[in-house]
């Protein structure tokens, strides 16, 4: 069947709370792409054109909504002071910077990502995916939020310790993970990226209380959500790995559009959210689009679009990124599910 709308008109209409002609499928292909072109995920992470490459393969293959070029959490914190653990064919991973560059916190550089580490091949598979599909389709530009950059860079037990026993220095170094997050995010606008996600895994209810989000992370995330809502002209995304049901009210205060992990009833996220925000989920991306069965994809998916979608202002998406090796059948199965099941007005029983 013809569609109405471009992937970027559609993705549009949902991000502004409108109804589109169906249920735009928000892709969380990231390192799941490189095996499309035989790459491993070291290859990738390392070589901008080649990333882009895998990414707007797999894009055509699979007919998703959108376009991640970006990979993991990682570049921002090499470039003050952290690393990248690279593993041949696994999620890179940050490593923290050493406690000098903690104790001088203040002074510390902030990132250029022009020159610095593999921010320039980052910036690089971001402009040939926009040079190449930009027009019609949203491609992302991904950031880490304010919060979990400086789990990041400080170490992420280091820093749930400093939010109880040190918390001037944890506001330090979120206040730097701040500038930071908005400069690399800058760049990637800049090349094309156009849609802006932030990645706060660290938020996330299974690490800390309600009490802490609403003190060291709401502000910051709102900041750099409106500087990027601003910059770049269209809602920015948040993402929070795990439970987030008792901090919803405080992620509407946070964020414009919300991307929510498998432990949250999509029904609840709706209800509590939904008129407010556009959000998007949740397909169990271990048990379901890993493990599963196309038909066991469907069904889930069927169950987030019929809880999730009436009245728009939804995007149907695995709860978190995708595993690599995600079988292939099943990621067509969630593309097929929005097109089956998520064309308005929604007919569901």
């Amino acid at each position: 069947m013809e569609e109405e709308m471009t992937s970027k008109e559609r993705y549009l209409a949902a991000m502004n709370l409108e109804v589109p002609d169906r249920v735009p499928v928000h892709s969380t292909m990231m390192n799941r792409v490189a095996s499309e072109i035989g790459a491993k995920i070291s290859e990738v992470v390392l070589d901008g054109k080649l990333a882009a490459k895998a990414m707007i393969h797999s894009h055509y293959k699979f007919g998703y909504d959108d376009i991640w070029p970006c990979f993991d959490f990682a570049h921002g914190v090499e470039s003050m002071g952290g690393g990248a653990h690279i593993p041949d064919d696994a999620v890179v991973s940050a490593t923290p910077a050493p406690q000098d560059v903690i104790d001088n916190i203040k002074d510390v550089d902030m990132p250029n990502p022009w020159k610095d580490g593999r921010m320039p091949e980052m910036l690089k598979s971001v402009f040939l995916a926009a040079m190449e599909m930009g027009k019609t389709v949203p491609v992302i530009s991904m950031v880490v939020a304010p919060f979990t950059f400086a789990g990041n860079l400080r170490g992420v037990e280091n820093f749930m310790m400093d939010l109880a026993l040190n918390p001037d220095l944890a506001h330090e170094i979120i206040k730097v993970s701040t500038e930071a997050t908005t400069i690399i995010g800058e760049a990637q606008v800049d090349v094309g990226g156009e849609f802006v996600s932030n990645g706060d895994p660290t938020a996330s209810g299974d690490l800390i209380s309600r009490n802490i989000y609403k003190e060291f992370a709401v502000k910051p995330t709102r900041k750099v959500t409106d500087f990027f809502k601003d910059y770049s002209g269209n809602p920015p995304l948040l993402h929070i790995c795990g439970d987030t049901t008792d901090r919803l009210d405080l992620v509407k205060e946070a964020a414009i559009c919300f991307s929510f992990d498998t432990k949250d009833d999509v029904a609840v996220v709706k209800r509590e959210i939904g008129d407010k925000m556009c959000i998007m989920g949740n397909v169990n991306p271990a048990t379901t689009l890993y493990m599963g069965k196309p038909d066991d994809v469907m069904e889930e998916a069927y169950t987030c679009i019929k809880n999730g979608a009436e009245n728009g202002g939804y995007m149907l998406a695995a709860g978190c990124e995708m595993a690599p090796h995600t079988p292939d059948e099943n990621i067509f199965a969630l593309v097929r599910a929005a097109k089956t099941y998520g064309r308005y007005p929604l007919e569901l029983d």
